[in-house]
């Protein structure tokens, strides 16, 4: 979810009038070039590190510390976006900052509120995936196929509808490494190697359908992958005065660890002040193997300090895992 926070964030920055994104320049007839980034600085705190989820287990702290930088054009009706990540791998043991280009497309206005891409750039699911979650990273997540290669997509808005719809060929970003791999008779089948990002899915199609207004919001989804499986979701979330609450539901039976899986997110979150809101999530997790199932609740605060600066801590207890704890800053610009 982090990338995911980070993202949002900045898109909703560049899309208004207050965005804290350089302006390279700017002409009279709309056509400007812009940069902007960001960073997320901290990680995990964990508690139980024979049950840890990531992978250093000797080590009770996992920094997950996350950048990005980007820059943005615009001429007449076309624009563009190249965006460069640095990311912790805090899933291997080394745990080291790796590059990769996150996104790099060409986009179109068929309209002021109707758009098409294409290149390597998020699917449609993967702008509401999250959706009704109200923590930072701690719940359980929706296992869509997320930022995709020689992807073409589409989003609309008319009035209180919104949709997108995209379709993504296999990507290619692989990481070769040195060990081979020989079949039972010897035959030579390559080097072992990694993906370095999701692009691996390969002939994904998915997209969304929404109802937003100010007070209530309900979103649905879904996903198919070529030869893996279907994924589907509900998102909800209502908000009057200072309480809200939101969720989702999804369903996944993609081969792999969601095969026949189900997941419940319910969250509730109050605003403390202007600046401070408290947040509780309640989280489900169950597939056909019933070593994986898991419940565990997310409490949390974050602090928005400014538009483009976000102080986060949170706690996630009673899942498989142990108690985790988090704490992160977010800046953007």
């Amino acid at each position: 979810m982090k990338k995911e926070i980070l993202a949002i964030a900045i898109s909703s920055l560049l899309m208004s009038s207050l965005a804290h994104s350089a302006t390279i320049y700017k002409k009279d007839n709309g056509d400007r070039l812009d940069i902007y980034g960001g960073a997320e600085i901290g990680g995990t705190i964990v508690t139980n590190r024979d049950k840890s989820p990531f992978g250093d287990k000797s080590k009770s702290y996992v920094d997950d510390s996350f950048g990005t930088i980007g820059i943005k054009g615009q001429t007449n009706k076309f624009y563009a976006k190249l965006e460069i990540d640095a990311e912790r791998t805090d899933w291997t043991y080394e745990n080291n900052f790796r590059l990769v280009i996150d996104k790099a497309y060409v986009g179109y206005f068929l309209t002021d509120k109707q758009t098409v891409e294409f290149g390597r750039t998020d699917t449609a699911y993967d702008h509401y995936d999250a959706f009704g979650d109200f923590s930072n990273e701690l719940a359980d997540e929706v296992s869509e196929a997320g930022d995709q290669d020689n992807t073409i997509k589409y989003r609309g808005e008319f009035g209180a509808l919104k949709v997108g719809i995209s379709y993504s060929a296999k990507g290619w970003d692989y990481e070769q490494d040195a060990q081979s791999m020989y079949d039972e008779n010897g035959i030579f089948l390559g080097k072992k190697g990694s993906y370095v990002t999701d692009s691996r899915e390969g002939e994904v199609i998915n997209g969304y359908a929404g109802y937003f207004t100010n007070n209530l919001t309900i979103i649905a989804a879904a996903e198919t992958v070529h030869n893996r499986g279907e994924l589907y979701s509900l998102h909800g979330k209502y908000k009057i005065n200072k309480f809200a609450i939101g969720g989702f539901t999804s369903y996944s039976d993609r081969d792999g660890v969601n095969k026949n899986s189900m997941t419940y997110v319910l969250s509730g979150s109050y605003d403390i002040t202007s600046q401070l809101t408290g947040y509780i999530v309640g989280n489900i997790y169950n597939d056909d193997n019933n070593d994986k199932d898991d419940q565990h609740v997310v409490v949390g605060t974050q602090y928005m300090y400014a538009k483009n600066v976000k102080l986060v801590a949170e706690a996630a207890m009673g899942g498989n895992t142990g108690t985790l704890g988090y704490l992160k800053a977010y800046y953007w610009f």
